[in-house]
């Protein structure tokens, strides 16, 4: 929504059986300007974005361009329930809508596919133009993350319209205490990079605390980043997009680990921290955000042997992060405690955690 306006209307605390309720109210803005509309070999209309920032919810309906919506409330707070409101206006007749893209790898070259069979169904697309997607904790804040595209289709008149500004009102009611255990402070002026209450973010009242907050236990954690304080802001866009993909994710800065996890090095304490993820917070993936002077990286000796026994043709150490995701084995890789990591005798599993 690179033109989107924000505007927080109204908040409204009522009484209820699970606590304080508030309502917001959140106007969002839209303009056609942002989209692009165009034609495929067999006359569907097709739907993007001026920036080519977006997302479609499946290949199987029409292609109705969607982007992520954030808001921040207080981590003592959570989602509860949410509506919309809006008013539509025809902008095409007499079109068929292309097709959700389909999905392809992000690590191999894409080859064009040809124009397909247009066989959804004829009903009026999509099902919700605003729908919460998930929550996500920020150590003292929450974010709720939602799902929206400012496209309307009837498939059975064929028409399409579009919505100038969608009207949310979002709900949030008080955690039980036993949910909210955490007194971690989370960087506000990277929270306001994500959100779109941006001015709201640095009314919140923090909670401070000496604990890093790298891991809690209490929160799902599906992505990590590792990276430094300087290039963490580099990071968000990459975070934002896994959270509106509905992927619970957080960038966690070496410092933070350095200052939380014991190690002799710091690659251990980087193994630590991504194992404490991976046990406590149900880790799935982490990427390692720089080089190795961000970084550190893990040199292991690698052994060329020959065809004769004992021959070896060439040995080195070189860098592996296989060191950063197999916990099986000899944690450290250094078994015999000789400095020399990755050796036969060190005891290594090399399957990925």
């Amino acid at each position: 929504m690179k033109k989107t306006t924000i505007f927080l209307l109204l908040a409204v605390i009522s009484s209820a059986a699970m606590g304080a309720v508030t309502t917001e109210s959140h106007i969002v803005s839209y303009s056609e300007s942002d989209y692009t509309f165009s034609y495929d070999v067999k006359g569907n209309l097709v739907i993007g974005t001026a920036d080519g920032d977006a997302s479609y919810s499946s290949s199987d309906e029409p292609g109705l361009p969607q982007r992520s919506f954030s808001i921040a409330i207080p981590g003592s707070r959570k989602y509860a329930s949410s509506s919309v409101s809006y008013t539509k206006r025809l902008i095409r007749s007499d079109v068929r809508i292309a097709p959700g893209p389909i999905p392809v790898p992000t690590d191999g070259r894409v080859e064009d596919l040809p124009a397909r069979t247009v066989t959804y169904e004829s009903r009026s697309y999509p099902a919700s133009n605003c729908f919460y997607s998930l929550s996500t904790q920020w150590s003292d804040l929450s974010i709720v993350h939602f799902i929206m595209t400012p496209f309307v289709y009837d498939a059975a008149a064929q028409k399409l319209y579009f919505i100038d500004s969608i009207q949310l009102l979002l709900r949030t009611e008080e955690r039980p205490a036993n949910e909210f255990g955490l007194n971690t402070y989370a960087d506000r002026e990277l929270v306001k990079s994500i959100v779109v209450n941006k001015d709201a973010v640095s009314r919140i009242p923090a909670m401070r605390s000496a604990s890093s907050g790298v891991s809690s236990g209490q929160e799902k954690i599906d992505y990590v980043v590792i990276t430094s304080e300087e290039l963490k802001p580099s990071f968000v866009p990459l975070i934002s997009w896994k959270l509106a993909k509905g992927l619970k994710s957080k960038i966690i800065t070496t410092e933070e680990i350095d200052s939380k996890y014991q190690g002799v090095s710091g690659q251990l304490r980087i193994k630590k921290c991504l194992y404490d993820l991976y046990k406590n917070n149900s880790l799935r993936y982490a990427l390692l955000g720089g080089d190795d002077t961000v970084v550190a990286t893990r040199g292991c000796l690698a052994v060329i042997r020959g065809k004769e026994p004992e021959s070896i043709i060439a040995d080195d150490i070189i860098p592996t992060d296989l060191y950063y995701s197999c916990f099986g084995g000899n944690f450290e890789w250094d078994a015999n405690g000789n400095g020399t990591y990755g050796e036969i005798d060190d005891n290594i599993d090399m399957t990925p955690s």
